[in-house]
């Protein structure tokens, strides 16, 4: 449906230079899909957006939409915005405040050509309205809306010109925690009805996983990982992307022996061997990044006998002094010293651990991820 191929772009600075936001960035969107990119402040997310909305003109590359080019570096090809049929939702929703709700969506179906009738703009206007829950408030000025209303306001203005394409910039950034949980599902279910191919573009990794189907995700004007959200959370390829999704405890270590991909091979830390996954594989003596979110690791107070640290059956094994330990409601979360480091652990509600207590923390072996350094 949407394709991106190997665009670059950069930016002039007073001295002459040039920055580079984005390098080789590839990436296909299924027809239907939702699909985010997700990464920091600063790592070419929407300017890739923006690109795709011609908002903005790479350097180089290709950017096409159902065999259609909308810019080819090669080719010379550039198509304008308002020729690219694409609705876009900003972070500030641009809701003109001199209109009221009827006139701020009908208003790009006033512009488009050819001209429709006044009837037909009526109908699509009054449907758009109705897809997001706002008839009601049709002759309502737009400054007379809340924050999650003017929110869906922008996205009937961007669906009524029936777009082939939906890009959302960080839609739910400016509403508060409550009213952005309730919007996300709300949108998810507003794009499932549609089935409009959309991209959103957001910073919040819980948006990104409760929202997308797939996820590519940046880092410095690069994709780093495109893949769904299971599996990214769970097998990353790489320690930025492991650090970056979620909660994960990483940790220096150095790899025993030669490991193919995907195999579970030897990391040393701190004296200790223990054992985990390699989804890249690893070569002896390189220095790798053990990770381990803190769900996967069981805590236990030590009461008598200690436990040997390292490998035990399927397990890693080390032991810790409570350094920190707050009770939330569904769990604790625990910051446990260990080995010099410090581990985050998600122990049970019902378990009462100190500060000061000797703990044993156990991880299988097959929810630690050894990836190479960065």
């Amino acid at each position: 449906m949407l394709e991106v191929d190997q665009i670059e772009k950069s930016f002039p600075q007073p001295d002459g230079s040039r920055t580079t936001v984005l390098e080789q960035v590839s990436l296909t969107v299924k027809e239907g899909e939702f699909f985010t990119l997700l990464g920091p402040s600063g790592c070419g997310k929407t300017t890739t957006l923006r690109s795709v909305a011609g908002l903005e003109t790479p350097d180089t590359g290709r950017i096409g939409v159902a065999g259609t080019d909308f810019f080819n570096s090669r080719r010379n090809v550039f198509v304008p915005a308002r020729a690219r049929r694409i609705g876009m939702v900003f972070q500030s929703y641009a809701v003109w405040p001199h209109m009221d709700v009827h006139d701020n969506v009908a208003f790009p179906l006033k512009v488009m050509r050819p001209k429709l009738r006044s009837e037909e703009i009526r109908k699509k206007v009054r449907r758009a309205l109705e897809t997001v829950h706002l008839a009601e408030y049709e002759h309502r000025p737009a400054t007379r809306l809340s924050g999650g209303q003017q929110q869906r306001l922008a996205m009937a203005r961007a669906l009524v010109m029936e777009p082939r394409v939906l890009l959302l910039d960080e839609p739910l950034s400016n509403l508060d925690a409550l009213l952005r949980e309730t919007m996300r599902l709300e949108l998810r279910r507003l794009q499932r009805e549609a089935g409009i191919t959309t991209i959103y573009v957001t910073h919040d990794q819980v948006e990104a996983l409760a929202l997308s189907d797939r996820l590519a995700v940046m880092n410095r004007g690069k994709i780093v990982q495109v893949d769904d959200p299971r599996e990214l959370y769970h097998r990353p390829q790489s320690s930025f992307v492991a650090g970056f999704i979620g909660v994960s405890n990483l940790l220096t270590t150095t790899a025993k022996s030669d490991t193919a991909p995907g195999e579970i091979g030897a990391v040393e830390w701190r004296d200790q061997t223990l054992l985990a996954v390699m989804p890249r594989g690893s070569r002896q003596g390189a220095q790798m990044v053990l990770s381990v979110r803190p769900e996967n690791i069981s805590v236990t107070q030590v009461n008598g006998s200690v436990p040997q640290e390292g490998i035990s059956g399927q397990s890693n094994i080390l032991l810790g002094n409570v350094a920190e330990s707050q009770f939330l409601g569904n769990l604790t979360d625990v910051l446990v010293q260990a080995g010099g480091e410090e581990l985050r652990v998600y122990g049970s509600p019902e378990r009462v651990l100190s500060v000061g207590d000797r703990v044993s923390m156990e991880a299988p072996h097959d929810a630690c991820l050894a990836l190479p350094a960065e």
